[in-house]
This record gives C-alpha cells, structure tokens and sequence, in this order.
C-alpha cells in the first residue's frame, strides 16, 4: 500500500506542476504558438525526469520492502548517501522549477503592463471590465506562485524530514541491539 500510495502521489506532483507551467504558459498573450501541449516538451520532460527520480528512490525503499518489512535505505552508509543524493537532486530540480515559474510569471505580468498601456483609451465601462480581469488575474497569478512554493517548501521538508527520521530510528535500533549484547 505503501507503495501504490508513493506512485499516487509522484503521479499528482508530476500532474500539478505539469498544469501551472501550461497555465502560466497560456496566458503569454503574445506567445504565437499558444494551445498546442507540443509547446511544453521541454518544461514538462524536466518535472518528468524529477519525478521519475523520486520514484526510482521509492522503489529503492519500498520496492525492497515488498519482500522484507523491515528494510529502510538509511541503515547503510552508500544507501543513506544515494537517498540524501536522490533527496538533494529532487529539491534542486524543486528549487529550479519554482524559479522558472517565477519567470514566467513575471513575463505575464510584463505583457499584461503592455496590454494595460491602452486602457485609458477605451471607454470607462469597457476599461473598468478590463481592469477588474486584470486584477482578478493577477490575483491569481500570485495565488499560484504561493502555491507552488508552499508545494516545493512542503516536499524538500517533507523528504529530508523522513530521511531524519529513519536515519535517528535506524541508530536507535542499533544501539538498543549493542546495550543488549
């Protein structure tokens, strides 16, 4: 169960990073290649390939213990040290993508400033309609950032909070098993 449930969630981080890079991407008005996935390869190959990271570190853990429960990465120094390599990959590639999305909102907030030059020309009911789009927009633009921080901050913590903790639990056996001999 354990490990259908790390597949579960590698799928749901692969999805929900895939969707802000694509939505922040949509709204790139003056992007002329826009509505096509093709677009993405490269952003969404990336979160692939980082996710793909984290499941083989998964399956390092869980896989082996399918056949024995009782086995953690941590006990041996090579398999601490390949998690703590797979858990800094993870957060650097986290780290870069919150980045690039930082970017690319900036971009969108850039072309949205061009666009916003030609409101005053309009008329006042079509200008107040476009600036309350614009505010609800930016809005949510910035909504989306504090999300996928509190996202990326949420898993480096998460990831290097579970590696301490199996790393202090597989000490404590170990000392538990010399005090008895």
């Amino acid at each position: 169960m354990l490990l259908l449930s790390d597949i579960r969630q590698g799928i749901f981080y692969c999805m929900l990073l895939s969707f802000w890079i694509i939505f922040t991407g949509e709204h790139l008005m003056d992007q002329s290649e826009r509505n096509r996935l093709s677009v993405y390869w490269r952003q969404v190959g990336a979160i692939t390939f980082g996710c793909l990271c984290m499941f083989i570190f998964d399956m390092c853990e869980r896989g082996v213990q399918l056949t024995n429960p009782f086995y953690s990465i941590w006990v041996t120094e090579t398999g601490k040290n390949l998690a703590l390599a797979f858990i800094i990959l993870a957060g650097v590639c986290a780290s870069i993508y919150f980045f690039f999305l930082c970017f690319m909102v900036f971009k969108v907030f850039r072309n949205i400033s061009g666009k916003r030059a030609s409101l005053p020309t309009m008329s006042d009911a079509r200008r107040l309609h476009y600036e309350g789009l614009i505010y609800r927009f930016k809005f949510l633009m910035l909504f989306t950032l504090l999300c996928a921080a509190t996202t990326v901050i949420f898993f480096i913590i998460s990831q290097v909070g579970l590696g301490y903790t199996f790393v202090s639990q597989s000490h404590q056996m170990c000392l538990h098993v010399e005090v008895e001999a």
